[in-house]
């Protein structure tokens, strides 16, 4: 599934569709600095939303996001319309400012471009209007009709970027998620059966890296915990170690900014983990990279420079 199936619309057209498509080239690009005015694709866990930064708290690693979609007809007093020409994406969109919702900063995936200064005072305004309660009738920008009526099909819209964007603040990857954690002796088990780190060589584990691994040394790789499992006749998920110890706090605070939790995203994608376990490898990755600490260099700074290293190297 991708990320634009995730749209929470059962009435998506068919040009609605192609237009969320033309966005995948809009993410393919660096990750930048957050800052307010941004549009950004926001996911964790399988959940996603694309939306348009209002606020940026770099000290609290926090963003106020207002989601938006293209489908404008679902728009209601305290969405702005931003016209195709005042955004990067190319064609009207409703952005939610009623909606808006702090998240942290690490969900932040792919930023798709900036709205000009004006339109971003405009969604402020909007925002602003909708935490008093009032409106705004000065807006500059279109917006839609109120909501009255309980049956009226845009409130069941709203209610699903509602919670999805609940779903999303829920992102803590100091969350106890031990629940089928695996705690494997790898060096015992290959001496238990017999096996050699020359055995577990394949078109996708150098022997080098067998050898790290067998000596405890190296993360256990879906590819090589597959390797594992043949050889033991066992599941892989019996060798292959989903989770791992807990995330020490100061790694947890180097990855709250999008580019250092790109490191990551990098490992839920080789390795078909989720947010948590897959920051749980980091340690390991370190370890085995041999990143140590320097003199003098407090732990964050370690976990900082560990990082970029990593980024660096993928």
């Amino acid at each position: 599934m991708t990320w634009y199936d995730t749209v929470p619309s059962a009435d998506v057209s068919p040009e609605s569709a192609q237009v969320l498509r033309r966005l995948g080239d809009l993410l393919a690009g660096a990750i930048p600095d957050v800052r307010a005015g941004q549009m950004w694709r926001a996911t964790w866990d399988g959940v996603t939303v694309t939306g348009i930064v209002l606020d940026a708290d770099v000290a609290d690693a926090t963003v106020e996001l207002a989601p938006f979609t293209v489908d404008v007809d679902y728009a209601d007093a305290y969405t702005g319309i931003v016209p195709a020409v005042y955004n990067p994406v190319g064609v009207d969109l409703a952005v939610f400012s009623g909606l808006t919702a702090p998240l942290p900063a690490m969900t932040l995936d792919r930023c798709l471009g900036q709205v000009s200064a004006s339109t971003l005072e405009a969604l402020v305004a909007l925002w602003r209007a909708n935490l008093t309660g009032l409106t705004h009738k000065d807006s500059e920008l279109a917006t839609g009709t109120p909501d009255v009526d309980a049956a009226d099909p845009r409130r069941d819209y709203r209610n699903t970027l509602r919670a999805q964007l609940a779903e999303i603040q829920m992102a803590d990857l100091l969350a106890d998620t031990a629940e089928g954690t695996t705690d494997i002796d790898l060096p015992e088990r290959l001496l238990a059966a017999g096996l050699a780190p020359s055995d577990l060589v394949t078109d996708s584990v150098s022997l080098s890296y067998a050898r790290q691994a067998a000596e405890g040394n190296a993360p256990v790789t879906r590819s090589l915990a597959e390797r594992i499992a043949e050889l033991l006749g066992e599941p892989d998920a019996t060798v292959f170690e989903t989770d791992g110890p807990a995330l020490p706090p100061a790694l947890a605070a180097c990855l709250a900014s999008p580019r250092a939790f790109s490191v990551v995203r990098e490992i839920m994608q080789n390795e078909d983990l989720n947010e948590v376990a897959a920051a749980r490898r980091i340690p390991a990755m370190v370890k085995f990279r041999r990143i140590d600490r320097q003199e003098g260099e407090s732990e964050q700074q370690f976990w900082a420079n560990a990082l970029d290293m990593l980024r660096h190297t993928e």
